[in-house]
């Protein structure tokens, strides 16, 4: 069985970011980007971002531009809770 490599994010000095386990861009522009990573729905908002890497065979990404935000987002339910 392959082990899985961690999951991991770096970014350097708020202009570039780097990032692994990434499944899909769902949302791209200069302000906004959001990814569907192993962690769940990341938000990256910005300034001129650009997408200056990506390799979704291996799940990697690298993101130049001014880096302002960071947001993973809460799963959402597909159902209700049930009352008890």
């Amino acid at each position: 069985m392959e082990k899985k490599e961690k999951s991991r994010l770096e970014l350097l000095e708020r202009k570039s970011l780097y990032l692994n386990g990434v499944h899909n861009v769902d949302l791209f522009d200069e302000e906004k980007i959001i990814l569907q990573t192993d962690l769940g729905r990341l938000v990256i908002k910005g300034k001129s971002m650009n997408i200056t890497n990506l390799d979704v065979e291996h799940g990697n990404i690298q993101i130049d531009g001014r880096i302002n935000c960071l947001e993973y987002l809460p799963e959402r339910r597909l159902w209700p809770m049930k009352k008890k």
